[in-house]
């Protein structure tokens, strides 16, 4: 049997409920989750930026403006 992890979710009230309204076309409401959790993992770079990549935008940019 493929290992499992399961997660806990805080969502608000209205995020909650839009959720909830999506799911009652059949879909379980973990299911969306998944399917939105694939989705956005999908599109982010296949390495995380390291913090020096991060970090050298923030410091030459004061530069950049003559600070």
């Amino acid at each position: 049997m493929p290992e499992e992890h399961r997660i806990t979710l805080r969502l608000t009230p209205e995020l909650y409920a839009q959720l909830e309204a999506r799911g009652r076309s059949g879909k379980p409401l973990a299911a969306i989750v998944r399917d939105a959790l694939v989705e956005y993992l999908s599109r982010q770079p296949a390495t995380p930026q390291s913090f020096t990549d991060l970090a050298t935008p923030m410091v030459a940019w004061p530069l950049e403006r003559g600070v």
